[in-house]
């Protein structure tokens, strides 16, 4: 039901309220009347049934992508709860609730714990740990850490550049989001010391994690060559990176 909404909401044209309304219904409730209104109806034939074949055909395992729109479906409030005096019978009195929001290249990734080992210049293994809350904006509320030798570097919540992707390649359910590969650039410090950048790319390729890559690289801001974590990009060797449609922050 939640698949064909969506792909209704993002794909109906230039139809009009009347006709999307009693769509909407139609897959709520299988009935093609919405109200006791004229007008307010889903006949076979019509542009509301156009609307509805449309998505039966096409909407199966859809999930809104970027730049479009995401409908939440709060079902239980009347259709699928008590009606009137209550009872558990349908109760055309109300409709489940809807709730839209765009959807698509606003995400956030999440992780935390064992990320990855290295080799380092002596041939010594070297187990690089990280924990973050990323978002693919430049607002606040960013965390991420990593460790490793005893090292730490820890970024501003503040990022100066991020971009997050989403390749048709990438099977990155689950949890369905709408982006799988985040790249962003941030200052932070540096065994408490400030002054340094962090490069940093994360693939969420699905569960159990086994797929996904990660890459740091973290340098003196103002002498560059000063290299103090150098990760390539490369399949983890623990942990998780999940993308993950973003929630409200500042």
């Amino acid at each position: 039901m939640s698949a064909a909404i969506n792909y209704l909401l993002n794909n109906k044209g230039n139809a009009d309220n009347i006709d999307i309304q009693p769509a909407i219904w139609y897959f709520i409730t299988g009935q093609r009347k919405a109200w006791d209104r004229a007008g307010w109806d889903c006949p076979v034939g019509s542009k509301c049934d156009g609307l509805v074949q449309d998505a039966e055909a096409n909407g199966v395992g859809f999930m809104p992508g970027p730049d479009q729109i995401l409908a939440v479906i709060l079902a239980g409030n009347g259709i699928y709860g008590k009606g009137s005096g209550g009872s558990t019978t349908f109760n055309d009195k109300w409709q489940d609730i809807i709730i839209e929001f765009p959807g698509g290249g606003i995400g956030r990734f999440t992780g935390g714990g064992h990320q990855i080992t290295v080799i380092d210049d002596s041939d010594n293994r070297v187990k690089v740990t990280r924990g973050f809350t990323i978002h693919c904006d430049l607002l606040l509320s960013n965390n991420l850490e990593i460790n490793w030798q005893g090292n730490q570097f820890h970024m501003e919540e503040h990022i100066k550049t991020v971009a997050c992707t989403d390749s048709p390649e990438i099977i990155q359910f689950p949890p369905a989001a709408p982006v799988d590969t985040i790249i962003g650039v941030g200052k932070g410090r540096f065994n408490g010391v400030d002054g340094y950048t962090i490069e940093f790319t994360l693939i969420d390729a699905g569960e159990p994690g086994t797929e996904d890559e990660a890459a740091f690289l973290i340098y003196e801001t103002e002498h560059p060559a000063n290299v103090v974590l150098d990760v390539q990009l490369q399949t983890i060797t623990g942990g998780n990176i999940q993308a993950h449609y973003d929630q409200p922050h500042k």
